[in-house]
């Protein structure tokens, strides 16, 4: 499948699939820091905002080996609620022991109202995905 690279930040790349799915991975084993996070809280904020709706999100979480103390805090936080009327859903796809234990822990800090699940199969969660309801989204949100 052709992706459309779209962005880089830090150590995170973003591509836009065929499908419309921004599909997320990252380039380096380093812990990500909370800058990495509210930075891509924000690209996520400005890419809803242009298409006037909430995204779908494929994350490969396979390199991602840590996160930081404060980004931990900042997903628990309120400050990152904010951000879920940008998503309409999140995956997060994880094939090994590690990743999955990451994904896992990100998925029991984030108690929230966005729909996160993840998948050890980027098909299974690309189907997932699609299955999402359409949200909406102008720039006063």
């Amino acid at each position: 499948m052709q992706l459309e690279k779209i962005a880089t930040l830090g150590e995170t790349t973003y591509y836009l699939r065929p499908d419309g799915i921004v599909y997320t991975e990252s380039s380096n084993n380093a812990p990500l820091s909370v800058q990495a996070i509210q930075e891509s809280f924000e690209f996520i904020k400005k890419m809803a905002i242009e298409r006037q709706e909430a995204l779908l999100l494929l994350n490969n979480f396979d390199g991602t080996q840590k996160l930081s103390k404060e980004a931990r805090a900042y997903i628990k936080g309120a400050d990152s609620e904010v951000y879920n009327d940008y998503v309409s859903g999140s995956a997060l796809v994880a094939r090994n022991p590690i990743a999955r234990m990451i994904g896992n822990f990100i998925l029991g800090l984030k108690q929230s109202e966005q729909e996160v699940k993840m998948f050890s199969s980027e098909e299974t969660a690309v189907k997932w995905l699609l299955e999402r309801p359409k949200k909406k989204v102008n720039s006063t949100n």
